[in-house]
């Protein structure tokens, strides 16, 4: 198992921040059509934003073990679902996909504070199954 480095996380951190960022301007693009929706939206990019924070307050101390190169695999990842998110029409999707970026997130800040080694594959998977559109 590889382990991601300080530098990898802050890389992951900013790319979550980033996709949070698209994310909550799509949220304010539905928001006059569909304002539950967009309300649901902005609070994933709001959770996911608060993951990518934490994540940038503990690379510093911390190291996550992981399978083969995670942080790229991560990274390509999140940018997937982030280009997504000017292709997919179905908000019930973008709900889908932004959920399980906040879960990858969620899972490298809990193996961070844990100091426990999590399959991010499965986690990963997951965010790359929703992306085959």
């Amino acid at each position: 198992m590889d382990t991601l480095k300080t530098e990898q996380i802050r890389a992951c951190a900013c790319e979550f921040r980033t996709y949070a960022t698209t994310l909550r301007s799509r949220a304010r693009k539905i928001e006059l059509d569909d304002p539950d929706k967009s309300k649901k939206l902005m609070n994933l990019s709001k959770s996911i934003a608060k993951k990518a924070d934490e994540l940038i307050n503990k690379a510093v101390d911390l190291a996550v073990q992981d399978v083969q190169d995670p942080a790229k695999r991560i990274i390509k990842s999140t940018q997937k679902a982030e280009k997504a998110l000017d292709t997919i029409n179905d908000i019930g999707k973008v709900l889908d996909i932004a959920t399980a970026v906040l879960r990858l997130a969620q899972g490298i800040v809990t193996a961070m504070t844990t100091g426990g080694i999590v399959g991010f594959g499965g986690l990963v998977g997951a965010l790359d199954q929703l992306l085959r559109l």
